[in-house]
């Protein structure tokens, strides 16, 4: 656990502040009942449509690449 659910907490709120920002969550699911919580954290602060869950990727850096931070 890397604090997925606490990220998704906070950017929820940020969103409010930026609300065309995107979340990108990378890596394998190691624990499913956690993976049930992210997804019920994600549905519950109404973050859905804005926030991928990308799994395992063979190229982080690439992926990364693309991302925008202001």
């Amino acid at each position: 656990r890397k604090g997925q659910l606490a990220l998704v907490e906070g950017f929820a709120a940020f969103r409010r502040r930026v609300p065309g920002a995107r979340l990108d969550l990378v890596g394998p699911v190691a624990d499913r009942a956690y993976a049930a919580a992210l997804d019920d954290t994600i549905r519950r602060t109404g973050v859905t449509g804005a926030v991928r869950i990308r799994g395992r990727v063979r190229d982080v850096a690439a992926i990364a690449a693309g991302w925008d931070l202001p």
